[in-house]
């Protein structure tokens, strides 16, 4: 099962078992989303990467991700700040 698959299972367990949580979250990107990030990036998205942002935008602010991707930091994980 694909990304894709996965996560639309995800969404539909957060539609039936807490939909205030579903309505709260951001809707599909379209492709002018998806282009203008693109090229703001300078690199084409992976194709399963592009099908799964079609369906959930993550809805993250551009800068910050631009950010992390140019310097690797993407995947790591970010320090949690004491209290």
């Amino acid at each position: 099962m694909g990304a894709v698959e996965s996560w639309s299972r995800v969404m539909d367990l957060l539609r039936e078992h807490a939909p205030a949580d579903y309505a709260d979250l951001p809707g599909p990107a379209t492709e002018e989303m998806l282009a203008a990030a693109e090229e703001r990036m300078g690199v084409p998205l992976p194709p399963e990467l592009r099908a799964w942002l079609l369906r959930n935008n993550l809805d993250l602010p551009g800068e910050d991700v631009d950010a992390m991707l140019r310097d690797g930091t993407f995947h790591e994980p970010r320090p949690v700040r004491a209290a």
